[in-house]
């Protein structure tokens, strides 16, 4: 008998000014991605209200929120960095930078935990949001309209994956359109929010091009309420090897997709997860599809922290995942890194699978995808790279259906279970 997993995810509803005389209950903070979008002089956009730099990121924001009939517009900031101020201490509601502990004694690490305007829990307090933990739970692609704005889903940030500013790449400070300044992805987790992975002090989003802005409520809010989701866990492996299957510890001797297969398998009896044979590796070759490898039914898949992935056939879905196959079967979370898939964003398999995964060699290549990039095809496609590359990870999903006996089991919580489980 298979035993399947009830997930636990936070989600909360969004801020909105009540009628008078109802009693509120303390929500998390709030954050948004703003419908609108501009160049790096941020003065020029609709709302900045005459002011320039972050404080017109902030009105802009502040404009949004009010627009939406959020409670306490005036407690929203841009994620922003610039020459004075880190986005860090900005969500702290302080000046200064990071290395110097925003002006105070100690780092702060009081802010958070926010979710979307959609009620989906976008992170925890900042000191887990960020490296080293990286916990993001879904990404910021949520408007103030509760809707995903058309077009690129690239965001001014000017601030690197640590919250601080990311060297000069700010559009002078937000007041021009000329020269670079760092971007996010709103559709990415991870680091890929705040700083796109491969962009450094030399690289950049050109001013002149139009990006969103993140938009955060400042200061500390209560954790996160807590929500059922269920369905049957999908993880991304901890181990990483080359395109030779056969030669991860892992493979046990088997070799091409049988290979995938039995890494995924021994990394989720390392990790105490119920029923490892029940899990298959996202992967294709000269002869079989992905999505071909997983019934129509299988799913839906949710990560070990219980954020939701894909409802059965969503991964093929031309909108891409819920959210990303980034966190490990031992529950750490990856950043922009790579995966080996040979498979194309449709499910099907593409000509670049390292000769069946049975080879290493130079001049073999294999696709790839990107751990924290879900909302398009990228998370199984995003190109290739030689086989014999070291570093990519696989994706692992139970290739079942959510069932009936359910309640944490797979988390070891077995509290909600009778003493007579199933049949005979």
């Amino acid at each position: 008998m298979l035993f399947f997993t009830v997930a636990v995810v936070a989600l909360a509803q969004a801020h909105t000014t009540s009628a008078a005389g109802d009693t509120e209950q303390p929500s998390p903070r709030l954050m948004f991605l703003t419908s609108v979008s501009g160049s790096g002089d941020l003065s020029s956009w609709d709302g900045a209200g005459g002011k320039t730099g972050v404080d017109a990121g902030d009105a802009i924001c502040q404009a949004r929120a009010t627009e939406a009939n959020f409670a306490n517009p005036g407690n929203f900031r841009a994620w922003l960095s610039d020459a004075s101020d880190d986005a860090y201490c900005r969500i702290h509601d302080l000046h200064g930078k990071k290395s110097a502990n925003c002006g105070q004694p100690s780092l702060p690490v009081s802010a958070g935990p926010w979710v979307r305007p959609d009620g989906q829990p976008f992170g925890p307090t900042i000191d887990l949001l960020l490296p080293p933990t990286r916990q993001v739970f879904y990404p910021p692609r949520i408007d103030e309209k509760n809707v995903t704005p058309p077009g690129t889903d690239d965001v001014h940030s000017g601030t690197a994956i640590d919250g601080s500013r990311q060297s000069t790449q700010d559009c002078n400070s937000w007041t021009s359109v000329v020269g670079n300044g760092e971007e996010g992805h709103f559709s990415e987790t991870s680091d890929g929010w705040t700083h796109v992975f491969g962009v450094g002090a030399t690289g950049g989003f050109p001013c002149l091009v139009a990006a969103h802005l993140l938009c955060f409520e400042i200061g500390a809010g209560p954790p996160l309420p807590v929500f059922q989701r269920s369905g049957v866990l999908a993880f991304a492996t901890s181990a990483t090897g080359t395109g030779n299957l056969s030669s991860w510890p892992q493979a046990g001797g088997a070799t091409g997709i049988a290979a995938g297969d039995a890494i995924c398998r021994a990394l989720a009896a390392s990790a105490h997860l119920v029923d490892p044979p029940r899990y298959k590796a996202w992967l294709s070759d000269s002869t079989t599809n992905a999505k071909d490898r997983f019934p129509s039914t299988a799913g839906p898949w949710v990560r070990p922290d219980g954020t939701h992935i894909s409802d059965p056939g969503g991964l093929t879905s031309s909108g891409g995942l819920e959210t990303t196959i980034n966190q490990t079967e031992t529950e750490s979370y990856l950043g922009a890194e790579q995966a080996w898939t040979g498979t194309k964003s449709n499910g099907s398999k593409d000509s670049d699978a390292c000769t069946d995964w049975t080879t290493a060699a130079t001049g073999a290549f294999g696709e790839l995808g990107i751990a924290n990039a879900p909302a398009t095809g990228s998370w199984t496609s995003s190109g290739f790279a030689p086989c014999n590359v070291s570093t990519a990870h696989l994706y692992c999903l139970a290739a079942v259906s959510f069932g009936v006996f359910a309640d944490g089991f797979e988390s070891g919580n077995t509290l909600a279970w009778s003493d007579t489980v199933g049949g005979p």
